[in-house]
C-alpha cells in the first residue's frame, strides 16, 4: 500500500510543480495591475505541495 501511496504522492506533486510553474510564467508575462490573481493561484498551488509533503511524512512515519 505504501508504494502506491507514494506514487500518487510524486504524480500529485509533479502536477502541482507543473501548475505551480505554469501560474508563475503568466505573473512574470502579465502587466502589473494583473499579477496578484496569478500569484495567489500559485500561491495555493505550493500551499497544496507543502500539504502534500506533510502527508507524505505523515504515512512514511506511520509505515515505521
Amino acid at each position: 500500500m505504501f508504494s502506491n501511496v507514494h506514487s500518487v504522492s510524486l504524480g500529485s506533486k509533479r502536477l502541482l510543480r507543473l501548475l505551480h510553474d505554469e501560474q508563475m510564467r503568466k505573473f512574470r508575462q502579465a502587466p502589473r495591475e494583473d499579477r496578484e490573481q496569478f500569484a495567489e493561484q500559485a500561491a495555493k498551488y505550493r500551499d497544496m505541495m507543502s500539504a502534500l509533503d506533510m502527508i507524505g511524512m505523515l504515512a512514511y512515519a506511520g509505515r515505521r
